[in-house]
Formats: C-alpha cells, structure tokens, sequence
C-alpha cells in the first residue's frame, strides 16, 4: 500500500479488548484514508515485554495489510495519557498525526484532559465490536454556534477520501435567535457541500426538546443509522464536561472529538 510520507494514524492501546478494538479501528482508518499506522503503549512496568507485544502486533498488521507501522513504548501512567500530547504535535517521534485513537479503559480523567488541549481530533473508543461498515456514515450534530463548521469541514473530508454519507443534525429552535444561527448555519453547510458535488449527504431536522444536539446526535445513531458522531469540545460548562456524558454513551458509539481551530485547517480538504 501506498502511504503519504509520514503522516500517521495515532493508537493508544494498552492490549486489553477495548485496547484492541481501538487498533482495529486505526488499521480500518489507516487502510481508508491511506495513512501509516503508529502504535503506542503507555507504562512504566514491563516495558521490554510490552514493546514485544507491540512489535509482533505490528510485524501481523504489516503482513496481512500491508500499512506501515510504526510503534513505541511511552513512560507513563497508562491512565494519564500525559506525553500523548507532544507525540501528537509532532514534537517527538518527528510524526504528522491526522487521527489520535484512544480505547477506554479506566482513563477517562487523562482522555478529558487530552480533549481539552489537543489541536489533533481524538476518537474515543468503547467496548464495542467495529463493524465492516461503520464508516460509511458519519453523524454530525449541528448547532447554533459557529464552532460547528469546523465539524463540517471534517465531515467533508470523510466524504470525500472514504466515500461516507454525512448525516447532518439541526434542531428546529424555538427561539428565535437561536433558529436564526441554526438557519444561517445550515445555508453555510449546503453553500460548503455545492462544492463538493461527489459528497453524499443528508440534512436531518430534528426536535431536540430539553436535549443537547449531541444527545439527538447519540439517539439517531441507536435508532436509525449507526456510524462516527463529530462532536466540538464545550469550553463553556460549568459543573462537568458535556462531552464525558456523550463519549461514556451506554450504546458504545465511538466519538470523534474537536477542539475549536482558529484556522479551521483540515488536511487535503
């Protein structure tokens, strides 16, 4: 397989199931979007023979997919998630990360910290079983704020280089202002997607009564299509983060997760 110099589909596994499962998600991504594959493991106990696991991990992926891997063990606390920060911005390793996967498993504080300072979009991984076509759809909740069109423009990138059906939310706000924004927003996303005539895509009004967006986002992926829901990190709360509600979901949905860019960059857009 051809890959793209060095940028990398970044995996955090610690080599339990839900660890595992977040491996198979990044070989379906690195395989989807043409991209390497880094692996990486964070402990500071059996450090030779987990960076053993890894290596025979790798040499199989490599085998069977033929995707570069690389891969490395990384002093920590594994619950932490501390150096996935500077590996992700490039500043060790010398790698480019388009994707950062974690799998949950007793990290969530380190994972809700990793959200809140990463320029890299995280997808955060459950126990959960990826399925052959998960991909093909991707679920965008689309709010009032203007953050939202950074999920846009990532959601134009999984349409264009995958192939995926984006699913876009809007609630149908009662207030007035709020219906206002929404509207502006939804002209701003079909205005975007009249350039990209190959995208499929569908708009989804919803009710949302007294949920958030995202909440909508995680009920329509249960009872009408499943796929990857795009959430905006919330800067704005106040007693916990709306986002742990929403990546800890019962039914298992990965969670791809922003933080706002100020120069709304998406590569290869």
């Amino acid at each position: 397989m051809k890959t793209i110099t060095n940028q990398y589909i970044l995996v955090n596994t610690d080599f339990s199931k839900t660890g595992t499962i977040a491996v198979l998600h990044g070989i379906k991504l690195s395989i989807l979007l043409n991209k390497n594959l880094y692996l990486i493991n964070i402990n500071n106990k059996k450090i030779g023979e987990n960076k053993n696991k890894l290596k025979i991990i790798s040499e199989n992926i490599h085998n069977e997919y033929n995707i570069e891997v690389a891969y490395d063990i990384i002093p920590g606390k594994p619950e932490k998630l501390n150096e996935i920060k500077s590996i992700a911005s490039g500043l060790k390793k010398n790698i480019d990360p388009l994707l950062i996967i974690i799998g949950i498993n007793n990290n969530i504080k380190g994972l809700l910290k990793l959200i809140k300072i990463s320029k890299t979009p995280i997808i955060s991984i459950q126990n959960k079983n990826l399925t052959k076509d998960f991909y093909n759809n991707i679920i965008v909740p689309m709010d009032f704020l203007k953050e939202a069109k950074e999920k846009l423009l990532w959601a134009i990138y999984f349409g264009k280089n995958i192939g995926s059906t984006i699913h876009f939310l809007f609630a149908e706000e009662k207030d007035e202002y709020l219906h206002q924004k929404s509207e502006d927003n939804l002209m701003f996303t079909k205005k975007t997607l009249s350039n990209y005539p190959n995208i499929k895509y569908k708009i989804h009004k919803i009710n949302r009564g007294k949920k958030s967006i995202d909440e909508c986002a995680l009920i329509f992926t249960k009872e009408e299509i499943p796929g990857l829901i795009i959430i905006m990190r919330n800067k704005n709360y106040i007693f916990s983060r709306p986002e742990k509600k929403i990546i800890l979901n019962n039914e298992k949905t990965s969670i791809m997760c922003l933080n706002r860019n100020e120069n709304f960059y998406v590569p290869c857009i």
